[in-house]
């Protein structure tokens, strides 16, 4: 997801040709860093919902879509929709909700 993330960032922003002085290794290990940290925490996720945590879980993984909404619209500019935001503002509902 990091690297999906940065390429995107690169692309748009025009500086494509700076990830090619990235080391082959450098690369690597910072691709495998990313993919052993989503393993974790997919797995971390499963075991904590079939612990019965589901209340605690859904609470810290619900503001993962805003994160990814508002990361769209910062780095690519994207104009936000008032769907988006209505869909953010019901997600931060439902995070406190869950909370209490």
């Amino acid at each position: 997801m990091i690297i999906v993330v940065h390429f995107v960032f690169y692309l748009f922003s025009g500086r494509l040709n700076e990830l090619t002085k990235i080391s082959l290794k450098n690369f690597s290990l910072f691709a495998a860093s990313g993919i052993m940290a989503c393993l974790i925490a997919v797995w971390k996720y499963f075991y904590l919902l079939e612990e019965g945590m589901t209340s605690k879980i859904v609470a810290i993984a619900d503001p993962l879509s805003i994160t990814a909404v508002l990361g769209v619209i910062i780095l690519v500019e994207e104009q936000a929709t008032m769907r988006q935001i209505f869909g953010i503002i019901l997600t931060i509902i439902g995070i406190i909700l869950a909370k209490q």
